[in-house]
């Protein structure tokens, strides 16, 4: 089940907007949380060819990486 004080957090982001480029990550977490339960998503990110993501957020020299397939996704600061 995915974690309550994650959603009521995402919730409190989504009225309020986020303030942090790191806010994203907990998205990035929801997402993972929802493929370990969801057999749908987990066979879409399965369809997936297996990929990775850098991103950089410039303004505040914030970077972080994503990667999806294989049935899962995961997610991290940094390179």
């Amino acid at each position: 089940m995915v974690d309550e004080n994650l959603l009521k957090e995402l919730k409190e982001m989504r009225e309020k907007g986020a303030s942090q480029p790191s806010d994203a990550l907990k998205m990035y977490e929801f997402v993972k949380q929802m493929a370990e339960e969801s057999e749908d998503l987990k066979e879409e990110l399965e369809d997936i060819d297996p990929m990775a993501v850098q991103l950089v957020v410039t303004d505040v020299k914030y970077r972080y990486w994503v990667s999806l397939g294989d049935g899962k996704i995961d997610y991290g600061e940094g390179d």
